[in-house]
């Protein structure tokens, strides 16, 4: 592992999740005719949340105590197993690819699975309509994941973006779309989902309270930034640098940035002109995207 890109990788992810959200919320404010909060908003949120006393649910689990921490940690470690600046993963190994699906469908999973042990009944309502989700977008993600690693014949990301970036494929581009929409769906926007609401009667977080919210948030954010850079890192691969080498490193870097936020801000803006779902509705929606993600399977198979 090479030990200073992993931290690299986690200090960057660390401080551009709170980031990314305040430069959401701004946007949204703008497309609203409002002013909106300074875009370190989040960071000021997070903070304050971390300086509150935990306020525990009488009826609960070990799980529910030890959910956000996990959750976070889990999150954390998926940063360094993608590639932010350099084609090379800090932590590269074959069969990484895998690891990096378990790593965000748990750190999902057991934010739903904490609310659930916390013993409030609308906590399980909203947790039920998350796992629904996850599962389909979970899916999702596993096709394209499995499709970009049939084209490269590796399970290392880094030969999939190394490989990608000098022969693109029809398969890839057909993979793209739902991995696009799962990126979509994680980051917890309209139409299927909320962000705003997570907290209130029947979203997930409403037994969470001080320190495990705020470990909660920011798990979230930092999950959202890792899916969007594995989108960018396989859907225009080139931008990576092949070393740590300065200056291409650091123009690297300046190019993930501009484009996390122009990626933000088409979510933003989609986010912003859509209702959101029932749960039967979000599901049906979902279920033509994993479809094409099985398509591009058999794309790969066939060499397209």
């Amino acid at each position: 592992m090479d030990l200073i890109g992993g931290l690299i990788n986690l200090f960057l992810v660390m401080l551009i999740a709170p980031v990314l959200d305040g430069f959401a919320r701004k946007v949204r404010a703008r497309i609203h005719c409002r002013i909106g909060p300074p875009i370190l908003q989040t960071w000021y949120d997070i903070i304050k949340l971390f300086k509150k006393k935990d306020i525990d649910a009488e009826v609960s689990s070990r799980l529910y105590l030890i959910s956000p921490y996990l959750s976070l940690a889990f999150s954390l470690v998926a940063a360094l197993i993608i590639p932010i600046g350099c084609k090379k993963p800090p932590l590269g190994f074959t069969g990484d690819v895998l690891l990096l699906v378990y790593l965000l469908a748990s750190s999902s999973l057991l934010v739903a699975f904490g609310s659930t042990a916390s013993g409030n009944p609308f906590s399980g309502i909203g947790a039920s309509r998350m796992l629904s989700l996850t599962v389909l977008g979970e899916g999702m993600l596993a096709g394209s994941i499995v499709t970009f690693s049939v084209i490269a014949g590796s399970l290392r990301i880094g030969s999939i973006t190394e490989l990608l970036s000098t022969s693109p494929r029809l398969a890839a581009a057909v993979a793209l779309i739902p991995l696009a929409v799962f990126v979509y769906l994680e980051s917890e926007r309209v139409p299927f989902d909320i962000h705003e609401a997570e907290p209130e009667i029947v979203g997930i977080l409403v037994e969470f309270s001080g320190r495990k919210l705020g470990l909660i948030k920011y798990s979230m954010m930092i999950r959202s930034t890792v899916l969007a850079t594995l989108l960018i890192d396989l859907a225009v691969p080139w931008w990576l640098a092949d070393s740590y080498m300065i200056p291409f490193y650091i123009i690297s870097i300046i190019l993930w940035l501009l484009l996390l936020l122009l990626l933000t801000l088409i979510f933003t803006i989609v986010d912003s002109s859509l209702a959101r779902y029932r749960i039967s509705m979000a599901i049906e929606g979902l279920v033509p995207f994993l479809c094409i993600s099985f398509l591009s399977i058999v794309l790969a198979f066939l060499g397209v």
